[in-house]
């Protein structure tokens, strides 16, 4: 590659005015030369290839004299000269070629009068060897960035840097050019040498031999009636690291130790640009409730590794009321199935709001002690864990001011009609501290007889009655109980002035530490 200077080579009037030397004794010598004039000044030319230059001599009139200059490298090494005169073309031509990285100059002399043309040689390419395209995680290698000449052979002495694109991929020691395969993935390495010249060079990282297989997680988790959960099985190598290849993972199996409770299936997901990636994924998809473990095995080129045995828990509750209708805050019997779970949270939700009053359960009967709301029919749910049963209905037969524990108190007497609450439940400040559940008045009220009692290891309980919305639980700005809150006394009596009739928040806060079992009981009265 040859490159010329446009400032020097389109305007020759000027460079020949800059590129040359007048004798002040010319005048003495009969008209000989005074000046010599070249076609660069300053000139580019890669390492191996040539670039032409002219010079002629002119008198003092200007006029082109038929002798011709002699014409002489000064820096053999970097650069050679080699005449090349076109006659009848007036002048001296010459090649000027790069021998070696570096700066040079070429001597044009007519007797005393001379003049230099400065060179800069280049190379032509740079190009990075030692590094093998494809590299598995873990693998070092040292790279060599070489600059070439315009003929493709070495140029010694050129400064070169070298750089990675992506160093979480492939990370490279600056001093001594040693690069690491971290992980899986595309890295550009750079090389920078003078004059804006680079190479690159593509490595693809590949995980290292697969040695084990895992699923993402260590449970599918709780699932439905046909809920599904989905994880990822990883083929890893020594380290660890995944191995993602599609030319390592060839084929998995997977199976469940209960299809009647859950089945599983795998799938195979190929991405990346070209495909070059695979993954793995195992689904398994509820059936009935239970529990049922998921197994299998991946097969590589390196050979088939199984992974553990994983477990899905399917949570599948189904209820029946045995009383499907009752007065509020009454004590109800829900029959079914699959109720209970380690580890998974049991709700009853009338309405999808939870009651806090959960006064007994097996993994076949809840007993539960309705909330107050307003007559008529109210949705009834089991959640465990989250997972939904069926709905079923329970009628609340009565107004909370209708509803009179007085036999002979009749609903439409002016009277005032009272009702007794009984709410049990249970709780532990580091898990659930704070018990919320809800009622309903229709008339202006308040709660009389008011005792709070609890058993376990709570140092204090406390109640607090208010609108519902006019908190966030916890906040303890709002509240129309006369408990006193910093008491530790058990039991702790107090009592409500509800107001206008309106929907209610019962809210149970607990403090210490472990479980706690607790017994709220009180009247509630119409003024």
């Amino acid at each position: 590659m040859k490159r010329e200077l446009l400032g020097f080579a389109t305007a020759a009037l000027l460079v020949f005015g800059l590129g040359c030397v007048k004798d002040p004794t010319a005048s003495l010598r009969g008209g000989g030369a005074v000046e010599i004039q070249t076609s660069f000044s300053y000139v580019q030319v890669n390492v191996a290839d040539s670039v032409a230059v002219t010079a002629v001599e002119k008198d003092a009139q200007g006029d082109i004299l038929v002798e011709l200059p002699e014409v002489t490298s000064l820096d053999p090494t970097v650069l050679a000269v080699t005449i090349s005169d076109v006659p009848p073309n007036p002048g001296r031509r010459f090649y000027v070629k790069g021998l070696t990285y570096g700066i040079g100059k070429v001597l044009i002399a007519a007797g005393d009068v001379t003049d230099t043309v400065t060179v800069q040689t280049w190379p032509a390419s740079i190009t990075i060897t030692g590094v093998p395209d494809t590299l598995r995680s873990d693998a070092t290698a040292t790279a060599t960035p070489t600059a070439l000449d315009a003929a493709g052979a070495p140029v010694a002495g050129v400064p070169i840097t070298l750089a990675t694109g992506d160093a979480a991929v492939l990370q490279l020691n600056a001093a001594t050019n040693v690069v690491t395969a971290l992980k899986a993935g595309l890295s550009t390495l750079t090389a920078t040498g003078p004059n804006e010249l680079t190479g690159t060079f593509l490595v693809r990282v590949v995980s290292a031999v697969p040695a084990s297989a895992a699923l993402s997680g260590t449970t599918f988790g709780a699932v439905g009636a046909a809920g599904t959960s989905k994880l990822e099985l990883k083929v890893l190598d020594a380290q660890g690291n995944q191995n993602t290849s599609i030319s390592e993972i060839t084929s998995v199996a997977v199976s469940s130790s209960n299809p009647g409770i859950a089945t599983v299936a795998a799938t195979v997901v190929d991405t990346a640009a070209g495909g070059t990636e695979r993954h793995v994924f195992v689904t398994a998809t509820g059936v009935a409730g239970g529990t049922a473990n998921v197994s299998g095995s991946v097969t590589t080129v390196s050979g088939t590794f199984p992974f553990a045995a994983t477990p899905v828990i399917v949570l599948a509750p189904v209820i029946t009321v045995s009383a499907p209708s009752s007065l509020p805050a009454a004590v109800i019997t829900i029959n079914g199935a699959g109720f209970t779970s380690a580890g998974y949270r049991t709700l009853v939700l009338v309405d999808s709001a939870p009651v806090g009053n959960i006064t007994s359960m097996s993994a076949t009967q809840i007993t539960a002690q309705m909330p107050t709301l307003l007559a008529g029919a109210h949705s009834l749910r089991v959640s465990v864990g989250g997972v939904l049963s069926n709905t079923d209905t329970w009628t609340q037969t009565a107004n909370f001011n209708e509803a009179s524990t007085e036999p002979n108190d009749a609903p439409a007497q002016a009277a005032p009609i009272s009702a007794s609450f009984n709410f049990n439940g249970s709780a532990d400040e580091t898990t659930d501290p704070i018990d919320l559940f809800e009622f309903t008045t229709t008339a202006d009220s308040l709660i009389t007889g008011m005792t709070l009692s609890w058993s376990g290891a709570s140092i204090d309980i406390d109640v607090l009655i208010y609108p519902k919305g006019a908190q966030q639980p916890g906040t303890y700005t709002v509240d129309n109980c006369k408990f006193a809150l910093s008491s530790t006394r058990n039991p702790e009596t107090g009592s409500c002035q509800l107001g206008a009739a309106g929907v209610y928040t019962v809210e149970i806060d607990h403090f210490g530490s472990g479980p706690t079992t607790y017994t709220l009981k009180g009247t509630l009265r119409t003024k």
